[in-house]
């Protein structure tokens, strides 16, 4: 009895080691924000939010529905310069199926999408598998054909695989991401001029994403930061009954005011370095990064 209990124990052991090593990609809330160029303009110009949506089965599987609301906010050129606008969405905005499906197999670390490819009927392909080693090719894959070249772990432990395509384009996808073009570069037969992720959050984790604005957001989108980088003093305009508050990069809270009007807050007594500063009213907060010079 205590051998199948020792047994057990490890069995239950392993599988929990496992399920820890993956980093799903479909969460609760799962969105990416995409920017494409329609033209050969400089700056991009085209912004559109995917999400999961509800379940829906397929062929006796269970898949998500992927739906897009368009997202606003643009990049403006100054001189050979964008300059990057907040993105947003806008709560009475309404989303759209994209027609296009997803389902992750944990066990398997697979993400398939069930879609039409190149005009063809709809079907079940292997969007990303995180089981590649390099030198291998994703088997019945949407996307690409493409060698993996190489893994990688980024600054947040997750695991990055990068391909080696035959247009010369560069392609990765991440564990608990997806790809640089988003969760996937769906609706294939449409051709434009390239997309690159803007964002990407869930309902744990926004990730400084944009966000869904209502009245009081708005108010929040015309707030001005400044200088950045900062020495003493940081100035914060265009803001009524507000609390401000600066984080460390490792999320320890350094400092908090509560302000009327217009903030003169002084900072001369932080390190140089990075911070988070954040702008809340009511519910709704603002984060951004300010350096200390």
């Amino acid at each position: 009895m205590k051998i199948k209990t020792l047994l057990i124990v490890l069995v239950a052991f392993s599988l929990s080691s496992f399920s820890q090593d993956y980093k799903p990609l479909l969460k609760e809330g799962s969105f990416w924000d995409v920017a494409s160029w329609e033209s050969a303009g400089l700056c991009l110009t085209s912004h559109t939010r995917y999400s999961i949506g509800d379940d829906v089965v397929i062929n006796d599987k269970t898949y998500k529905k992927i739906v897009i609301q368009k997202l606003y906010g643009k990049e403006e050129q100054e001189g050979s310069i964008c300059i990057t606008k907040p993105y947003y969405t806008k709560e009475n905005d309404g989303f759209n199926d994209l027609f296009e499906f997803v389902r992750e197999d944990i066990e398997e670390k697979k993400v398939y999408v069930y879609a039409s490819k190149f005009g063809q009927n709809q079907k079940e392909y292997t969007l990303y598998d995180f089981n590649l080693e390099v030198g291998d090719r994703i088997e019945n894959s949407y996307t690409h054909n493409a060698i993996l070249t190489n893994i990688e772990i980024d600054e947040n432990g997750l695991k990055k695989f990068i391909f080696d395509s035959n247009s010369g384009n560069y392609f990765f996808y991440k564990e608990g991401v997806g790809s640089n073009f988003g969760l996937c570069d769906f609706n294939r037969t449409y051709i434009g001029s390239g997309k690159s992720l803007l964002c990407w959050g869930n309902n744990e984790n926004q990730n400084n994403c944009g966000t869904t604005l209502n009245t009081e957001n708005h108010e929040l989108q015309s707030v001005k930061v400044f200088p950045n980088p900062v020495s003493d003093f940081l100035q914060i305009e265009n803001i009524e009954d507000a609390s401000i508050k600066i984080f460390s990069l490792n999320g320890r809270l350094l400092k908090k005011e509560k302000f009327k009007n217009e903030v003169n807050m002084n900072v001369a007594n932080l390190k140089t370095g990075i911070y988070f500063i954040e702008i809340s009213k009511s519910t709704n907060r603002k984060r951004l990064k300010i350096f200390k010079q």
